[in-house]
């Protein structure tokens, strides 16, 4: 069984779900969630204040907690859908790179990159490929590390918005769907087609800005899905919106005015009290926690040279659980094998007291030995015959040596049959 946290960092506050998942189940646990100061000014202070924040977090779920999954923002990173013919899918860690250079606006040896499958065809490959600062993602790592949440995954921006569709079966039907995440400072934008994100996209306009100035948020969106639309020429069937934005009166009637489709608010299952409409708040954390469940490849930052070291501290720490059940395991191999072969041994008796009868009332000869019942059954062992051998010519012979020379017969027909494996020979004869 595993505890894992998802924590969102957005302009206003820290929001984090807790998720219990086994092999069988998984439950949204606790909802919580750290309001920051929205006066703060300068980056420092900002970044003092989330450290306070994931701080107080830790204290609140480092008992429950056994790994920790956040994400980059898409605002600082750069994402793009490549297309690759289909054998050249082992190749792609050494392909991304090289398409991805040449767009890039800063030295590549300063980023890293990593990619997660769109679609297959049956002679093409679709990836969604990214690229983010190193700087970035070590200030990232440094952060979280600091306040004892050392991340075990670090997604990307809007895409990571798929991780809802494990927990909610409307978002893995077949789509197209759409995720619009109203968040305070920038909107991220998802589409997902059976489950997995195709297309990702952050908005420079957040709730804020947008209550000012919503034309330009809508005509964000709508570029979005008209690029959406050039290179895969479907239209989404349905829209969800969530994040802060979400709660906002008649938000989701806008967005359907807008893209010309059904659209509801999405909610997640209810946990620690918390009111349902109050949930969809949550989307980003939930996402980030229930990546867990998905399957297949998806981004994931913390790799390569990143790669988190707390898998071989674990290692370390449960080294001696680990050797316990080891022996157990060997232990139990050695009864199991010891008790089949003791089975197999009986059975062996019982089939040799079971032949050794059979052999006896056949051949009058007990034989329990599988090799010797073979010679007796072929013939083989049951030594010399007594009686003696008389060949077809013998008989012939006798029967000349009978008859007096003076007396003459003449031989009409003579048939000799010779006894072939065992069997018994023949012979005819039959005179004038």
């Amino acid at each position: 069984m595993a505890r894992v946290i998802g924590i969102d960092i957005d302009a206003h506050s820290i929001k984090a779900v807790l998720l219990r998942s086994s092999l069988r189940s998984h439950e949204l646990l606790a909802y919580d969630e750290i309001v920051l100061d929205k006066d703060l000014v300068s980056d420092e202070l900002k970044r003092k204040a989330i450290y306070e924040g994931l701080r107080e977090l830790q204290q609140r779920f480092s008992s429950e907690t056994d790994s920790v999954v956040c994400a980059i923002s898409g605002g600082i990173v750069s994402m793009r859908t490549l297309n690759f013919p289909k054998v050249a899918l082992r190749h792609l860690d050494g392909l991304v790179p090289n398409e991805l250079e040449a767009e890039l606006p800063f030295d590549i040896e300063e980023v890293v990159f990593d990619y997660q499958s769109v679609a297959k065809g049956d002679e093409s490959l679709q990836v969604l490929a990214t690229a983010v600062p190193k700087s970035a993602l070590e200030d990232t790592i440094e952060l979280f590390s600091s306040a004892g949440l050392s991340p075990r995954e670090i997604a990307i921006g809007a895409a990571s918005l798929d991780g809802l569709a494990p927990l909610l079966a409307d978002l893995r039907a077949p789509g197209p769907i759409v995720l619009v995440d109203f968040r305070n400072a920038e909107t991220d934008v998802c589409i997902i087609q059976n489950g997995h994100c195709v297309l990702a996209r952050t908005l420079s306009h957040g709730v804020r800005s947008s209550q000012s100035s919503p034309e330009t948020l809508a005509m964000q969106i709508k570029q979005t899905l008209a690029s959406y639309r050039a290179s895969n020429g479907l239209l989404p069937v349905q829209a969800y919106i969530v994040g802060e934005g979400s709660t906002l009166p008649n938000a989701s009637r806008w967005v359907s005015e807008l893209l010309h489709i059904p659209t509801d608010t999405l909610l997640l299952p209810v946990a620690s009290g918390l009111e349902a409409e109050q949930t969809t708040r949550y989307a980003r954390a939930a996402a980030l926690a229930a990546r867990i469940l998905g399957r297949g490849k998806r981004i994931n930052l913390r790799s390569g040279e990143f790669r988190p070291e707390r898998a071989t501290s674990v290692l370390r720490e449960r080294a001696g659980l680990l050797a316990a059940c080891a022996v157990a395991i060997v232990v139990s191999f050695v009864v199991f094998a010891y008790g089949h072969l003791q089975l197999l041994e009986n059975q062996n008796e019982a089939l040799k007291i079971e032949l050794s009868q059979l052999s006896k009332k056949v051949f009058d000869d007990e034989a329990s030995d599988p090799k010797r019942a073979r010679e007796l059954l072929e013939g083989r062992g049951q030594g010399k015959n007594p009686l003696p051998e008389i060949r077809a010519f013998d008989i012939m012979e006798f029967v000349s040596n009978a008859v007096p020379p003076n007396i003459a017969h003449d031989t009409r027909q003579l048939r000799i049959e010779l006894g072939i494996g065992g069997g018994r020979g023949r012979l005819e004869l039959e005179e004038f």
